[in-house]
């Protein structure tokens, strides 16, 4: 005798011609911790993805499908949390970055959201941009190829921008990052190697050895 459950798992089965629409892709989202000193405990959808997620850590990607998801963190140190909304779209990628700003109480924990909606880069082509939550005032910033002559500059260079993507050709960039109007180096970011048809965001953060420091995000590939 065919067990009932078994009986309407072969009737759905059976009833799925086919011809629906597409179940959701899901997006993928990444979460990097831009506090110098911070860690938290930190959960998606009440479900704990790290639980020391620390300055610099970027998560893997998760997969979450349309809709809205709770992202959450417990302090490890003192009573300080967040906890937030994320209205995901369907075949987007998300960045969330966990970083801190002045409120009216004093420092508060913040958030900075990216997706990677658009076209995506021009055939042939590569897409580079940055994200800026490091607190050093007065910089700015452009990709270099290495070994060639290329030289994108990045507008919108300011703490928590981040830029639009940039296209460029396949290879390998480093970010320069000087002080306004100066030809000095204050960060050296790559080489970031890059195929054609991918994405990638270079997030540039404060460093407690030094001026800034930063981390290499992937979008599309």
């Amino acid at each position: 005798m065919r067990c009932p459950a078994v009986a309407a798992l072969l009737a759905l089965t059976a009833c799925d011609t086919g011809s629906g629409p597409a179940p959701p892709m899901g997006s993928r989202l990444r979460l990097l911790e831009t506090i110098p000193g911070a860690a938290f405990r930190l959960s998606v959808d009440g479900r704990v993805v790290n639980a020391n997620f620390h300055f610099g850590t970027l998560t893997p990607a998760i997969v979450v499908l349309p809709g809205q998801h709770t992202l959450s963190g417990q302090s490890l140190s003192d009573t300080s949390s967040f906890d937030w909304v994320l209205a995901a779209a369907d075949s987007l990628n998300y960045i969330v970055f966990v970083t801190d700003t002045t409120g009216s109480s004093g420092a508060v924990i913040a958030s900075g959201v990216a997706s990677d909606s658009g076209p995506g880069p021009a055939a042939g082509q590569a897409a580079l941009r940055v994200a800026d939550f490091s607190k050093v005032a007065g910089i700015e910033a452009h990709f270099s190829e290495v070994g060639g002559a290329g030289s994108v500059p990045v507008s919108s260079f300011f703490f928590r921008a981040v830029s639009d993507f940039t296209d460029v050709p396949p290879g390998d960039w480093s970010l320069v990052v000087s002080h306004t109007n100066m030809t000095d180096t204050v960060l050296l970011a790559g080489p970031v190697s890059v195929v054609a048809g991918q994405a990638r965001t270079v997030a540039v953060l404060d460093s407690a050895g030094g001026p800034l420091t930063w981390r290499l995000v992937p979008d599309r590939n």
